[in-house]
C-alpha cells in the first residue's frame, strides 16, 4: 500500500467516533459513523469520510466486501472493545438510560455532566479548522486535546473519546504492518512502556536548572531517530513533538505504546551509553496478547457475512521492570572520589567554576559553553542573596494500580448520579486505559502548573508522571504554594507534597530520596531552614497561613507590623508574644480582626519541646503571614 493511503486510514482511525460530540434531540449519539451528516462533514476530506463510516461493518469475506485496510480497521475498534468488558451492558434495557446526556468523570478538572450543543459548538470550530488543512498528523493529534475531556462511551465515562481516537490508530497501524499483502492476522501484541531516569540520579543535576530539560529533549530526539523514524514515511509529518506512540506529553519521562518493545529497549541502552548527562534509566513493561476470530451471526448461521469478536485473558497481561544502565557507570572506580556537583559522576580532575561548584571536565565545558543560557540555582537565588524553594510533588504509586482504584471511585460516583444499581459498571479489563487515561491527566496538570510558573522567579526541575519537583524564589515561594495547592483538589489521583525553603548553598540532597516518596497518611508537610535549624509546617498550618494572610492584606498597616512581631518571637516565650500582640492591638498597630484569629493560629502550632526552636516555628509563622500580606514586587501577578 502507498504511504499515502496509510496515512488516510491512520488519519480515519483518529476522527472514527468523532461524529458521537454531535446529540440528537433525546441527547444520544446517533449514527455516529456518518460523518458526511453532521454539521462539520461536509469540512472533512471526502476520502477520510468514507473510510470512517464503515468501522462498525460486518465483513464478507467471499464477496470481497471491504479492502484489507478496511478489515484492520474493524478490527482495531473491536479489540478496544473486549478491553473495555461493556458487551454485557450493551442489550440491558435498564441502563439505556446512561446513552443520553454522556457524561465526563475525569481524573483531572470538574465533572462534565452531560454535553450540550452550546459546549460541542467551540470543538466543530476547532475540528474544522484543523481536519480541513489536508488533516495533517500535527492536526489530528492537537485535535484530540478538544476531545480529551469528552466520553468515548456512555458506559466509560473516565476515559476520553482522544484515547479512544488515539489507541485506535496506533492498533490499526499495527496490524497493517503484519498483514504482508493480505488480510490482517487475527492475534495482535503490543507494549506499554514508562521511561524515566532513575530518581537518586537527577538531584546533582538539579543546581542547572535547565540542564536536565536538555536531556530529556536529547533523550527523546536520540530514540525518534533510532525507532520511530523508520515509520514516518508511512505516517509523514510524524516528529519527535508529533508523535501517537507517546502518550505523556513534553515531560521528562516518557510512556509509549509500541508492537516492537525490543527496539525501544535497544534504542534505550545505546542512547545512555551516549549521553555523558544520563546514567540510568528505569523501564516498567506491560505487555499485551490480543486474540479474535471472525463469526457467523447467530442469527444467519448459513450467511458470508462474519463479525470480529476478541478477549483479553488474564494470563494475556504481563508486566516486567527494567533498570538500564550506562556501561560509564558500571565502569566508576571502586576508590572513593568526590562527585561533580551537575552529573553526580565521581571524578578525579574536578574544578570550581565561577559559583564556587566543583564541575567534572564535560559538565564544566557544557556550563561555560552555555553561560549566557544556563540558569542555575546561583542566578534564581538573586546571586545567593535570597533563598530558594524547592517543592516535590508526589503521586501514590503503582499509578496502574492507582488509576483503576480511581476509576471505580469515579464510576460509583456515575452510577450514583443516575440511579443505576451499585457496581453495574466497572473499569477495564488489564486497566491500561486506565493507566493511559491518568498519564493523559498528569500532563495537563502539569502543562496547567507550567502555565503558572514566572520565569525567572520558579522553574519545573522534573516533570515525570508521579514525580514532580519546582524551583521557586522565596518571594513567589509561597504564592506558588497556594496556586499548586489549589489545582491539586482538583486531580483525583492521591498525591503528597514536600518543600523546603532554604539557602541556595543548603546540603539538603540527602533528604531528597525521603521527599520524593509519597506519604499514605496523605500529609503535606513544609520545611523552613531558619536560625540555623529546620522549621517544619502541616498542611493545616500552611492553610492558615493562607486564611491568615487574607485578614491582613485588607490593612495597610499588617506587614509591618507583623515584620516587627516576628523578630520579638524570636527572643520571647509565647505567653508574652500573645501579650504583644494585644498590646499592638490596643496601640492602633494591628487590627483588631486579625488580633484573635493570630492568637489563636500560635496556640494551636505544634511546636518543639525545645523552646528556642519553639521561637523560631512561630517567627516564621507571623514572618510568612508578613510577606505575603505586603504588596507584590518586582511587577508579579497575584495568583
Amino acid at each position: 500500500m502507498e504511504a499515502n493511503e496509510i496515512r488516510e486510514w491512520f488519519a480515519a482511525a483518529l476522527v472514527h467516533d468523532l461524529g458521537k460530540i454531535v446529540l440528537n434531540k433525546a441527547g444520544s449519539w446517533e449514527h455516529h459513523e456518518r460523518l458526511d451528516e453532521k454539521p462539520f462533514g461536509s469540512r472533512l476530506p471526502a476520502t477520510i469520510v468514507s473510510k470512517v463510516r464503515i468501522h462498525h461493518d460486518n465483513v464478507d469475506f467471499e464477496a470481497g466486501s471491504h479492502s484489507p485496510e478496511a478489515v484492520a480497521l474493524i478490527m482495531a475498534d473491536r479489540f478496544q472493545k473486549a478491553m473495555h468488558q461493556t458487551e454485557y451492558l450493551e442489550k440491558n434495557e435498564r441502563l439505556s438510560k446512561l446513552k443520553q446526556h454522556p457524561a465526563f468523570y475525569p481524573y483531572y478538572a470538574r465533572v462534565e455532566e452531560g454535553y450540550n450543543q452550546a459546549k460541542v459548538t467551540p470543538i466543530i470550530d476547532h475540528i474544522t479548522s484543523a481536519a480541513s488543512k489536508r488533516a495533517s498528523l500535527s492536526n489530528l493529534l492537537r485535535l484530540q486535546d478538544e476531545l480529551s475531556h469528552y466520553p468515548h462511551t456512555s458506559y466509560l465515562p473516565h476515559l476520553s473519546l482522544a484515547l479512544h481516537h488515539r489507541f485506535t490508530a496506533l492498533l490499526f497501524y499495527f496490524l497493517m504492518r503484519r498483514m504482508d499483502g493480505g488480510f490482517p492476522p487475527t492475534e495482535l501484541d503490543f507494549s506499554v512502556l514508562t521511561v524515566s531516569p532513575e530518581p537518586m540520579t537527577l538531584f546533582y543535576r538539579l543546581r542547572d536548572v535547565n540542564t536536565y530539560e536538555r536531556v530529556v529533549e536529547r533523550l527523546r530526539n536520540g530514540l525518534f531517530r533510532r525507532v520511530f523514524l523508520a515509520d514516518k514515511p508511512a505516517l509523514p509529518g510524524l516528529a519527535p513533538r508529533h508523535n501517537p506512540f507517546e502518550f505523556f506529553d513534553g515531560g521528562s519521562g516518557l510512556v509509549l505504546v509500541y508492537d516492537q518493545p525490543e527496539k525501544i529497549i535497544g534504542a534505550l541502552q545505546e542512547i545512555l551509553d551516549e549521553e555523558p548527562f544520563l546514567r540510568s534509566l528505569d523501564v516498567t513493561g506491560v505487555d499485551f496478547h490480543l486474540a479474535g476470530s471472525w463469526k457467523k451471526p447467530e442469527s444467519k448461521p448459513e450467511s458470508p457475512v462474519r463479525s470480529f469478536w476478541a478477549e483479553l485473558a488474564d494470563e494475556d497481561v504481563r508486566t516486567c521492570v527494567l533498570s538500564l544502565v550506562s556501561k560509564d557507570t558500571l565502569a566508576y572506580p571502586d576508590v572513593g572520589l568526590e562527585r561533580c556537583q551537575v552529573c553526580g559522576k565521581p571524578d578525579e580532575k574536578l574544578m570550581e567554576d565561577v559559583t564556587g561548584d566543583l564541575l567534572c571536565p564535560s559538565c564544566l565545558k557544557e556550563r561555560q559553553q552555555r553561560r549566557s543560557k544556563v540558569v542555575d540555582i546561583h542566578k534564581v537565588s538573586d546571586g545567593g542573596k535570597a533563598k530558594v524553594g524547592f517543592i516535590f510533588l508526589t503521586v501514590k504509586e503503582p499509578l496502574y494500580e492507582q488509576a483503576q482504584e480511581v476509576a471505580a471511585d469515579l464510576l460509583g460516583e456515575f452510577m450514583n448520579q443516575r440511579l443505576v444499581e451499585p457496581r453495574m459498571l466497572r473499569p477495564t479489563k488489564g486497566g491500561l486505559f486506565e493507566y493511559l487515561q491518568a498519564i493523559i491527566a498528569m500532563g495537563e496538570f502539569q502543562a496547567q502548573v507550567e502555565e503558572a510558573i514566572e520565569a525567572p522567579y520558579a522553574y519545573t526541575l522534573l516533570s515525570l508522571p508521579t514525580k514532580m519537583v519546582y524551583l521557586v524564589h522565596e518571594d513567589f515561594y509561597w504564592r506558588f504554594l497556594g496556586f499548586l495547592n489549589e489545582e491539586r483538589k482538583k486531580l483525583r489521583l492521591s498525591n503528597s507534597m514536600r518543600a523546603v525553603l532554604c539557602g541556595p548553598k543548603t546540603p539538603f540532597w540527602s533528604l531528597m530520596d525521603g521527599f520524593l516518596t509519597y506519604d499514605e497518611d496523605g500529609q503535606d508537610l513544609y520545611y523552613d531552614e531558619a536560625e540555623g535549624s529546620i522549621v517544619m509546617f502541616t498542611s493545616d498550618e500552611v492553610q492558615s497561613i493562607r486564611n491568615l494572610t487574607g485578614i491582613a492584606e485588607q490593612d495597610w498597616r499588617s506587614s509591618s507590623q507583623l515584620i516587627a512581631l516576628s523578630r520579638f518571637a524570636l527572643t520571647h516565650n509565647l505567653a508574652e508574644l500573645l501579650l504583644e500582640t494585644d498590646v499592638r492591638a490596643r496601640q492602633d498597630k494591628l487590627p483588631w480582626r486579625l488580633t484573635d484569629p493570630l492568637k489563636k493560629a500560635l496556640k494551636d502550632l505544634e511546636v518543639p519541646d525545645d523552646e528556642r526552636k519553639a521561637q523560631t516555628k512561630r517567627a516564621k509563622f507571623i514572618d510568612y503571614i508578613a510577606k505575603m500580606a505586603r504588596p507584590q514586587r518586582r511587577g508579579g501577578k497575584r495568583r
